[in-house]
């Protein structure tokens, strides 16, 4: 029995621990993918990981205490004591499966850090671990931290060991040095010892942002570059800094560790500050000036950090949307995906990321088609938690190819009203990695199922028995231990609050067959989910089988706005049930609130919870006496505009006592008949904060119309599910057609700034209750979420599980006052309305000086107070002088703001009260007792633009050059009239105080959409002519209207002036219908017949572009078309041009593709659509052609550039299917059968075909069109009659006549395409093409080899006097077409200029027409030499703003009184383009191996030098020239010569010095590349036999084992490994090879030996691979070898025998002769043989 109960207890004791550790393998528990082996105790050990099946030890390459840190973290070990390398506890075996190991110290496990799974190691290098023990391992002894020299420890601790990362020291790793405060400065991070800059390649506010908070230092307010603190000095640490801004170190985001930097490229950040720290001044945003920002912030500082991450990913390839390959945008282009180790989990992120629902499945081996281009990332490894893919663990390097693309499919999304949901269950049709079950469920999701975790059995999601889901089945809880804190962690997991009620058997749930999956679970409260805590796995053994943990969630009721009887909010201690001590009801008992930060806003949030009216005062210091209990909330921020106060932002509830018990004074409340209004004016009774005025207004009310609106289980107020409130009850909004212009609306409506993002699928949580809305369609310009189209109240086909959401993005307001800070009134008013504006802020009122002041501003306080529209805005103290401060002034509003401190200003200053502003407004609907003023009744106040009878507001900002943003659509200055509806009529906007039309040229449908969207009247059915709804009167404003149709407002079109027409040509339009006029019925699109419209549409017309573009927007300017023009691209309020250095095809291409506009035509250079003004927001842009929008391009960023309006960029598209005359983008030139690509016969480009133009009519004024168009110079000869051969196809263009002065020759007069044949096809030669470096120019005198139509000779004329381009002006003498004496053509020949008042003016212009950057030097005196013929100018007086020299101011052509001794020239600043470099070897380098790179410019300017510079290091050469190109060779190259290289080219014209911009850089490392070395064996009489595995050597025989490799490196060494031992053997390698020579051969050396070789190259170790293995059999002697063996042994026995014998006798024989006879004597024998006495007597 005993020994039974014996093998009983050891086979528990054996299957148990083998049990836990099958379960410890598996994903749920961390602790299972790694282990501790060989050390003394648990806690101790080399350190293993277990991957793919197998465990594996990790390499000590970078191995520090951060990554010993989370090791023993991670087993719950404690500290870490120790970090071991060089295989302290032992060698292991096996695969090596990390290496470069580079954690924060932050993460929770292991296989989170940075790390590489390849390597370049083996087991002697193998990384271990001491950790300080674990008190839950009661069998563990605490390892004491000053111990550490027992250890060989990599940086052993102090005797103070800590964790380098931890909540509270996350400082530590990193700091700020040389700012002025301790939140500015150069950036430092600490790693292996030491402190290191950060390089600012790729450095942003987003990493700006990450660094601020992980200090505590608030907001960033600014990312500096260029070491603005200082250069620093060691290491640089990081490089190709990529946060998203979300992340809690800087370490945690993307980097690289290696760098090609120096420390004049060390990145800074400016923080605001932190409260925090109270030696710490706060940094005032607006100060950006005085740092060299990247980005520097405007007035209004923005986190950097958009929820919206779809950009950076797409799925392509597959039938939907939400399937395909997966594509990531990384440095400017899309690459592909890998599928090493893509699962669900990676699939999950993705669906989820692109707002595609739940992951069906996960595809590989490019499923959806191979893609192309890079491939970005590699072994990715999600959790699923992640927001983005990016942020998953994975590699950048890869060894894949396109074969193994992955890619996946989603269920799919209700926002894409054409895609079909996938069905979970038809993972069959794909052929997927892990097809799921019939019920498709992504690992890890922010829903209740998906996260592995579920509560069963309650009364609802939010109670029951505990769940959890692992290795495809579920799983209970073991309640053994299980408390409040374990439950508070499931309800927040699940997002059912954080109240609980736990405890065993609280729900009695028979799990059925259900295993025990978690035991001992032990939380601290704090954990994000379940796994997170520490526990044990498969305890079914020690728990009952019918308990399970259990927990009740107490979620928030908040079906119904709480009224004051069930409100969790009281009021205690006031006389009336509307005054006293704030009290809030949490976790079953009451408590107060704490008075730090409260405010009059929060007042007003608490009254108008509890229904108590407007406040009127915020009391502190416990006015309404000492509470008692706990204190709840602190430090409250309320916005003013939630619904309740526990929305609001606090810290909270700590740090007070009830000595600052908050209280407040409300007006009244309705709902209590028995309470009696507070009279606001009796603040005197009351210890309050801010006692306002006779009249107090709540800054925000979100009460608008009828119904309410708020955003529910976001993080922040402008996050959320969307409810409205209506007949009493709140409810929610289903998602059908809910987009982001209904975010929009609602985003505004709370004054929650811009939509981010408008979220479905109840992302935000399910509602309950009602659902109050669907197929919302809002316009965008609605001023309230209820004036929005929609099927009406609760008439729905939806569930809550269709709950719609928003993201809106609140401007964050850290300069002057916010608004819940910036209170206003109106001040000597007859009534509420009207007043002297005065603003609230540092605790005292102060008024608005009227500097700037208009009826925008106005519009802005009269919306603010809830005074409906402005009426005026006066002036000069019209209601009275205030008193005090004056808080703004230069207040430039939109007029969309919110709140008036939301308008820009310059500051409170420089005013004096008579300057005070003052408004007056029409009434306010709040106020019963407040008539509303006639809008005419200006006439009683000095307004500054009063209105008419109808008043509106006032003026687009189109008008008023100063304001970027029109104002919003309900005050816009558009209407229609003489319609049948609001939504139809002619069209009239308002200007200088009355209305005008729109004169109908050019009108079109594209102009109507932008008038319907700005009136919220849906989209263009018709835009009509010729007065069609009936004549007007009074002004034309506008005329030649020409809208790209991505305006908000008309008055943003182009348009020529407000002339030339009569009223008979007024335009009008025909809306489809307008959600504001409940009276109009939506217009049927397909009636148009009733109008006379000019292009009619079909079914369903859309505006042909979407203003929506990412977070800019772009339009064409100046072009005759929507699709041709100069680019131009919205950002930060305000519209500004893109510089054309590198301007090409494909970024021309996007821009087209952007705008709707097809194919793009050209790439227009050097402003050819004119010069735009204002900012030049964009440059170097370089497109590969696939991005979506142009913002997407690489470029320098918005705002750095170093260019000129005179390098604004354009393009030319070819939009399909327009039948009209060919424009500039219509009608592209080519010439054909000539010589060169400047002669031929002229063909344009229409409606998709090349034809000819007639020659009727054909002069040297179209050919001096053709050829500037082409860029090919001068005309010399217009040829006719098909002198260049007959075309084919259309002829496009007759009876053309151009004055000479066209850009292009589709604006010449023209007759239409008609009545010729191809024998009068029209030709051109043209002098040559500058832009064409293989074309010759043309000798203009070589004439007489073409059937010109006028030979130019001596007197040919030029086509036009006020020349246009280059054609009548060239500089000769010189040694580049740049530089040269000023000569112009006039009457038909060319003459200089005398050098009368010449100067830099007039050489400017000259340089300009020519196309040749900026003047140098204006040059007298004939300085290239005297002219000949005509001096035509004299006393030239250029401004420099003229496009040509012929505009200037002179004498007139041939009145001079000079002679060609002072003619004039200039010198151009030459323009020079960018080099190109090449390398002759691709990325990598042999280390000593020559490189060769080649620097070559296209230029016309030779003899120059160039210089080839390393980026990071001190290599710098300059050769000159050979023609364009020089060749720069490294002869030897050495780790030093790896990293970056560009080059310029530098050159001198006429005496000055030019030089190139940089070429693109070339990069290149030096590897090591060392081949395997070879093994064998021999032995020491040369012979060996060999067996079927290898060498056998017989046992006690020597033997050799030989290691050799073929290298080019000189030196180094062998090491010979035994892998039957632990013992290795190192020799020098000689002629590179060494031999191991073993004396005695012995069965200790019989295994498998190999071996690898070991070089030092630049204090670089580098390593070969190891030898083919090389198996020694060790034999025992055969009989022979034995023979052999004995044979010899016994010869050498007889001889030896021999020898002896030999010595004896030798001996005898040497006595004999000593004693002579005696030994021969017959006596001494006998003597000697019998002993006898005859011995004695012979003796």
């Amino acid at each position: 029995m005993f020994t039974l109960q014996f093998q009983q207890t050891a086979c528990l004791f054996w299957i148990s621990p083998l049990t836990a550790l099958l379960f410890l393998s598996a994903p749920l528990q961390t602790v299972a993918q790694i282990r501790l082996v060989d050390g003394r105790t648990n806690c101790s050990g080399r350190v293993e990981v277990y991957r793919l099946g197998q465990w594996g030890t990790v390499c000590d390459d970078d191995w520090d205490m951060n990554d010993a840190t989370v090791v023993c973290r991670q087993l719950g070990c404690g500290d870490a004591v120790c970090a071991t390398n060089r295989a302290h506890f032992g060698s292991g075996i096996g695969a090596i499966l990390m290496d470069d190991v580079g954690c924060s110290g932050a993460e929770r496990s292991l296989t989170q850090c940075f790390h590489s799974r390849r390597h370049n190691c083996y087991h002697g290098e193998d990384a271990g671990v001491v950790c300080t023990g674990s008190s839950q391992s009661s069998n563990i002894s605490r390892v004491d931290p000053s111990s550490h020299s027992n250890y060989s420890c990599t940086n052993p601790p102090t005797s103070t060991v800590r964790t380098p990362i931890d909540s509270s020291v996350a400082v530590a790793q990193i700091r700020l040095v040389g700012g002025r405060t301790n939140c500015s400065g150069r950036v430092e991070v600490y790693r292996l010892g030491q402190w290191g800059t950060v390089c600012d390649d790729d450095w942003d506010m987003n990493d700006t942002t990450v660094v601020c908070r992980q200090l505590g230092c608030g907001d960033a307010v600014c990312a500096t570059n260029r070491a603005h603190f200082g250069s620093g000095s060691g290491a640089i640490l990081m490089d190709d800094v990529g946060c998203s801004g979300a992340e809690r170190s800087l370490t945690q985001c993307f980097h690289s560790r290696r760098h090609n930097c120096h420390h004049g490229e060390d990145a800074g950040v400016v923080c605001t500050g932190s409260s925090q720290s109270s030696n710490i001044s706060r940094v005032d945003p607006s100060s950006h000036s005085n740092y060299s920002c990247i980005n520097p912030p405007t007035s209004t500082v923005r986190t950097p950090i958009d929820s919206s991450v779809v950009a950076q990913i797409r799925l392509v390839g597959g039938r939907t949307n939400c399937s395909g390959r997966v594509e990531v945008y990384r440095l400017g282009q899309w690459g592909t995906v890998c599928d090493d180790g893509w699962d669900m989990n990676d699939a999950t992120v993705v669906c989820r990321q692109l707002g595609c629902g739940d992951a069906v499945c996960a595809t590989n081996r490019a499923h959806f088609g191979r893609g192309s281009g890079v491939i970005l990332m590699d072994d990715v490894g999600c959790s699923g938690a992640e927001r983005s893919l990016t942020q998953c663990f994975h590699s950048r390097r890869h060894n894949c190819h396109h074969g193994e693309d992955a890619g996946v499919v989603c269920t799919g999304s209700s926002q894409s009203s054409n895609i079909s949901r996938v069905d979970p269950s038809s993972h069959s049709n794909y052929s997927c990695i892990n097809p799921p079950t019939s019920t498709v469920r992504t690992p890890i999701d922010s829903s209740v199922e998906n996260l592995g975790l579920r509560l069963v059995g309650g009364r609802n999601r939010c109670s029951g028995r505990v769940e959890v889901y692992h290795n495809g089945r579920w799983g209970t809880v073991c309640p053994d231990g299980w408390d409040t804190r374990a439950g508070t962690v499931v309800c927040r997991q699940l997002g059912c609050g954080t109240d609980v009620l736990t405890r065993t058997g609280l729900i009695r749930l028979n799990r059925g067959h259900l295993p025990v999956l978690m035991g001992g679970v032990r939380c601290d409260g704090t954990e994000i989910s379940l796994r997170s805590c520490h526990h044990y796995g498969l305890i079914t053994q020690r728990c009952s089988r019918y308990e399970g943990a259990s927990v009740i969630c107490l979620v928030p009721r908040r079906p119904d706005p709480p009224t004051p009887r069930k409100a969790p909010l009281r009021l205690v201690g006031g006389s009336t049930n509307c005054t006293g001590r704030v009290e809030v009801y949490h976790n079953g008992q009451w408590g107060t609130v704490c008075d730090d930060d409260w405010d009059i806003i929060d007042a007003t949030v608490v009254c108008r919870q509890l229904g108590c009216g407007d406040a009127v005062c915020a009391t502190k210091e416990a006015h309404f006496g000492r509470g008692s209990g706990k204190i709840w909330m602190d430090d409250v921020r309320c916005s003013g505009a939630e619904a309740f106060l526990a929305e609001c932002s606090h810290t909270g509830y700590s740090n007070c006592h009830h000595g600052e018990d908050a209280g407040v004074v409300c007006s009244g409340a309705s709902q209590s008949s028995n309470i009696s209004g507070e009279d606001p004016s009796s603040h005197s009774n009351y210890s309050c904060i801010n006692p306002p005025n006779s009249t107090v207004r709540t800054p925000t009310d979100s009460s608008v119309g009828t119904s309410t609106i708020r955003l529910v289980g976001g993080r922040t107020n402008c996050s959320g599910r969307v409810e409205v409130y209506n007949n009493g009850q709140w409810g929610t909004v289903c998602d059908d057609g809910w987009d982001i212009k209904d975010a929009t609306v609602v985003c505004r409506q709370l004054g929650c700034g811009r939509a981010v993002s408008a979220i479905v699928q109840a992302q935000f949580g399910m509602g309950s209750g009602r659902i109050l809305m669907d197929d919302v369609g809002c316009s965008g310009a609605e001023e309230s979420l209820t004036e929005c189209v929609h099927h009406g109240s609760e008439t729905h086909d939806c569930n809550h599980g269709e709950d719609a959401g928003v993201l809106c993005l609140a401007p964050r307001r850290a300069d002057p006052p916010t608004p819940r800070k910036a209170l206003l009134r109106l001040v000597g008013g007859s009534h509420n309305c009207t007043g002297r504006v005065e603003v609230y802020h540092n605790g005292q009122w102060g008024t608005v000086c009227d500097d700037d002041w208009d009826i925008i501003d106005a519009t802005v306080v009269c919306r603010q107070l809830g005074c409906g529209d402005a009426v005026c805005a006066a002036k000069e103290a019209h209601f009275g002088r205030g008193s005090g401060k004056i808080w703004m002034d230069d207040v430039r509003c939109s007029g969309a703001e919110a709140f008036l401190a939301e308008c820009s200003h310059t500051g409170y200053s420089n005013c004096h009260h008579g300057e005070d502003a003052g408004v007056v407004c029409s009434g306010a609907s709040q106020s019963s007792n407040i008539s509303s003023i006639d809008p005419s009744s200006h006439s009683n106040y000095s307004c500054i633009n009063p209105p008419n009878s109808t008043v509106r507001t006032p003026i687009d900002s189109s008008f008023a050059p100063r304001r970027p943003d029109p104002p919003t659509p309900r005050k816009a200055t558009v209407r229609l009239v003489g319609g049948s509806t609001n939504c139809s009529g002619r069209v009239e906007v308002y200007h200088n105080g009355q209305w005008g039309t729109v004169c109908d040229d050019d009108w079109d449908i594209i102009d109507a959409t932008v008038v319907c969207r700005q009136l919220g009247c849906g989209d263009a059915v018709c835009a009509s002519t010729e007065a069609h709804f009936g004549t007007g009167s009074g002004r034309i404003w506008m005329d030649d209207v020409s809208c790209s149709g991505a305006e908000a407002f008309l008055l943003e079109c182009s348009h020529t002036g407000y002339s030339n027409c009569d009223h008979g040509e007024d335009a009008g339009v025909v809306c489809s219908g307008a959600s504001q006029s409940s009276n109009i019925s939506s217009v049927d699109p397909s009636n148009h017949s009733n109008y006379s419209c000019i292009n009619l549409p079909n079914s369903t017309v859309r505006t042909p572009i979407d203003s929506s573009f990412g977070t800019s927007t772009v339009r064409l300017v100046g072009g005759r078309t929507n699709c041709s023009g100069r680019v131009e691209v919205y950002n930060n309020g305000q519209w500004g041009t893109v510089c054309d250095d590198g301007w090409d095809i494909k970024d021309a291409t996007v821009v087209c593709r952007q705008l709707g506009c097809g194919d793009a035509v050209s790439a227009i250079v050097r402003a050819q659509f004119g010069m735009g003004s204002g900012e030049i927001l964009m440059d170097d842009v370089g497109c590969s052609g696939a991005e979506e929008s142009l913002t997407e391009c690489i470029s320098r960023g918005f705002g750095t550039h170093d260019c000129n309006h005179d390098e604004d960029a354009g393009v030319l598209c070819l939009a399909p299917g327009h039948p009209d005359p060919p424009t500039p983008r219509k009608a592209p030139l080519r010439l054909v059968g000539g010589s060169t690509n400047c002669s031929g016969r002229v063909e344009v480009y229409h409606n998709g075909q090349w034809g000819t133009v007639c020659d009727d009519d054909w002069d040297m004024n179209d050919t001096t069109v053709v050829c500037r168009q082409l860029g090919c110079g001068d005309a010399v000869c217009a040829s006719t009659e098909a002198h260049f051969g007959t075309g084919s196809g259309r002829i496009w263009m007759d009876d053309v006549s151009c004055s000479g002065a066209e850009a292009f020759l589709s604006e010449c007069s023209h007759t239409g395409y008609s009545n010729c044949d191809h024998d009068e096809d029209a030709g051109v030669v043209c002098s040559g093409a500058s832009q064409s470096s293989n074309i010759s120019s043309v000798d203009p005198s070589s004439h007489s080899n073409y059937s010109c139509i006028n030979p130019p000779n001596s007197t040919v004329r030029t086509p036009i006097d006020s020349s246009f381009g280059n054609s009548t002006v060239r500089l000769v003498g010189g040694n580049s077409t740049c530089s040269g004496r000023v000569e112009v053509y006039h009457n038909g020949q060319w003459g200089t200029v005398c050098d009368d008042e010449w100067d830099m003016n007039d050489a400017t212009v000259v340089c300009r027409q020519l196309g040749c950057g900026d003047a140098s030097s204006a040059f007298k005196e004939a300085h290239f030499g005297s002219g000949s013929g005509k001096i035509w100018m004299d006393d030239v007086g250029c401004s420099g703003a003229e496009e040509s020299l012929t505009e200037c101011p002179h004498r007139g052509f041939e009145t001079h009184d000079c002679s060609h001794g002072e003619d004039a020239g200039v010198v151009c600043s030459v323009s020079l383009a960018k080099p190109v470099l090449s390398l002759d070897v691709r990325q990598t380098a042999s280390w000593g191996q020559s490189v060769q790179m080649t620097c070559s410019i296209s230029t016309q300017y030779l003899g120059g030098t160039f210089t080839l510079q390393q980026l990071s290091g001190s290599y710098r050469e300059t050769k000159a020239a050979s023609g364009t190109s020089a060749d720069f060779t490294i002869r030897q190259v050495d780790f030093a010569h790896e990293g970056s290289y560009y080059c310029q080219y530098q050159t001198r014209v006429s005496g000055h010095d030019f030089n190139s911009s940089f070429s693109d850089s070339v990069s290149f490392s030096v590897v090591v590349s060392l081949p395997q070395p070879i093994i064998s064996a021999s032995a020491s009489d040369g012979e060996l036999s060999w067996g079927t595995h290898g060498p056998e050597v017989p046992r006690g025989q020597s033997f050799s084992i030989v290691c050799s490799i073929k290298s080019q490196y000189q030196g180094g060494s062998f090491h010979l490994i035994s892998e039957g031992s632990t013992e290795s053997w190192t020799k020098l390698a000689v002629n590179h090879s060494a031999s191991f020579y073993f004396t005695q051969a012995d069965l200790l050396h019989e295994g498998n030996y190999s071996c690898f070789y070991e070089v030092i190259l630049s204090t670089r170790p580098f390593i070969s691979g190891r030898a083919d293995r090389l198996y020694v059999t060790i034999r025992e002697l055969t009989w022979t070898e034995w023979f052999h063996h004995e044979k010899t042994s016994v010869l050498c026995g007889v001889i030896f025998g021999l020898l002896l014998l030999l010595a004896v006798i030798y001996l005898m024989f040497l006595l004999k002769n000593k004693y002579g006879g005696f030994m021969a004597s017959e006596e001494y024998w006998p003597m000697m043989t019998y002993g006898g006495p005859e011995s004695n007597e012979n003796l």
